[in-house]
């Protein structure tokens, strides 16, 4: 049932607009007038929730921000025309862009940005192996060694360890509000999670370990779950690995799982792991 100010067949359109405004002004939104309401509500007639979003958060981040397209560009050329020499420098690099920007466009067509800006986009663009202002490589120097996949043929024989903070808000025991942090076991081999930890705050060195408990032990099906959750449900030679570990009898189908090598990042949990 709407509230008495929403009501339509007590009030206008208008005057239910201008209740939300004030509604939403009293919430501690800044400036709400009706118009916004009006926006607001013919998105959301087009676009369902979707047109409510602030659509601020959603575009795609640029390195370059707002630069003219024409500037990065040149700086891209400049910075390919100073690649091999034995020394260059952000200075000259800002003379050498407008000397492009004057190639293309005609003398003063289009201008230079200022120098802290100029800075930063040359930060953002350049290869952070040759910045300018040091030592260039040569024109024929060797690239650097291209990434290569992890390889591994059978569980357990490489497993990765990673924690991350879940960008989403959670409501912690206490009452407090914040991001979980997770960590999880992740075999290579068949990119199956082996293990995870759901952390309120940062995950210790205690909760890496704990991992390698987890992944390498069965653990029982819970009250609650169905059937289908069952190891013997699992598409593995169940009567096997129950002669093996009697444990599996009423496990879950879940991997078991002990690591040959454990893979860990530079993570501050990791090294008095």
């Amino acid at each position: 049932m709407a509230r008495p100010q929403y009501d339509p067949e007590l009030h206008t359109l208008a005057e239910r607009e201008q209740a939300k405004a004030a509604e939403l002004t009293a919430l501690g939104w800044e400036r709400v007038a009706v118009s916004t309401v009006q926006r607001m509500r013919l998105n959301y007639r087009r676009q369902g929730l979707w047109g409510l979003v602030d659509h601020r958060t959603t575009k795609p981040a640029s390195r370059t921000g707002r630069a003219d397209e024409k500037v990065v560009a040149a700086v891209l050329e400049a910075l390919r025309r100073q690649r091999g020499r034995s020394k260059g420098t952000v200075k000259g690099l800002m003379q050498l862009t407008r000397q492009v920007l004057d190639e293309r466009y005609g003398t003063g067509a289009v201008k230079v940005p200022a120098q802290a800006t100029f800075y930063r986009l040359v930060k953002a663009l350049a290869d952070p192996a040759e910045p300018p202002g040091r030592p260039a490589r040569t024109a024929t120097a060797s690239p650097g060694r291209p990434f290569t996949p992890a390889v591994a043929l059978r569980p357990g024989e490489q497993v990765m360890l990673d924690s991350t903070r879940l960008d989403v808000m959670a409501v912690f025991a206490d009452g407090t509000t914040g991001r979980p942090e997770l960590t999880i076991a992740l075999d290579v081999a068949n990119r199956s999670i082996l293990a995870a930890v759901l952390r309120p705050a940062s995950t210790k060195a205690v909760d890496a370990a704990l991992l390698l408990a987890e992944m390498a032990v069965p653990h029982p099906l819970r009250v609650g779950w169905p059937d289908a959750l069952a190891m013997s449900r699992a598409p593995v030679p169940y009567e096997d690995l129950l002669d093996a570990d009697r444990r599996l009898e009423a496990a879950a189908g879940r991997p078991v799982v002990v690591p040959e090598t454990v893979v860990v990042d530079r993570g501050r949990i990791f090294p008095d792991f």
